[in-house]
């Protein structure tokens, strides 16, 4: 089996972000962008702010604040300079909510057969009842939530189609998949965000490893046990 990460996100959600302050010379000032990181893709306007570079995508919404992180090995310090930066320097903005994404795509090694192993794995009583049981075009999926830390893990497994840079004269570069979506989700309380979210910030890399570890047991768990 193979897994890989397809995105790495934070999203605080908020009231009346101030979108309007939120520019390049502000960010620049208050050292929660770097002029390198200015040097990019930047689109700033009444509506919003959007910072593209190598190391992650900041965004900016009336709504929310969010950072796409594309380089995880820097995530975490990331997160507490821009987002952690914002919201200690702006402490009234009304946060209410947080939450931190990890999306994943889980394949099967071109010798094995997907359909048999998302049967196994995935499949139950109640699904096969209204399925089929032996109709060989259905898949199966599944749903888990429970707490990690403070925050609570939902997760979403869902077969998916991957597209993949190989491709042959034989075959084609589109192959089945599952997409795996795990979210970390807390709702805060206005009058004492700001301490918590710096608090949830800081351990982001514990949160990707649950992440990585959940898709792991996923993945390799049956093989596992049969070892």
């Amino acid at each position: 089996m193979s897994a890989i990460l397809t995105n790495a996100s934070a999203v605080v959600l908020a009231h009346d972000v101030n979108v309007s302050i939120l520019k390049p010379p502000w960010l620049r000032k208050q050292d929660i962008l770097t002029d390198e990181e200015l040097s990019g893709n930047v689109v700033a306007s009444g509506a919003l702010t959007r910072v593209l570079n190598p190391r992650f995508e900041f965004l900016a919404l009336p709504d929310r604040l969010q950072m796409r992180i594309l380089k995880p090995e820097f995530g975490q310090a990331d997160l507490l300079r821009v987002l952690g930066g914002i919201v200690s320097t702006l402490p009234h903005t009304p946060i209410t909510a947080i939450g931190m994404n990890f999306d994943y795509v889980v394949s099967v090694e071109p010798q094995e057969s997907f359909a048999e192993w998302n049967r196994s794995r995935f499949s139950s009583q109640f699904s096969l009842e209204t399925s089929g049981e032996h109709k060989p075009d259905v898949r199966f999926g599944a749903f888990v939530s429970y707490e990690v830390s403070g925050m609570l893990l939902k997760a979403d497994i869902k077969p998916c189609v991957a597209r993949s840079e190989a491709r042959s004269e034989t075959s084609s570069n589109e192959s089945e998949a599952m997409q795996v979506k795990c979210n970390f989700h807390e709702d805060l309380e206005e009058s004492a965000s700001t301490p918590v979210l710096l608090e949830r910030l800081a351990h982001w890399g514990n949160f990707a490893r649950v992440a990585e570890q959940f898709v792991d047991m996923l993945a390799n768990g049956s093989q596992r046990e049969n070892r």
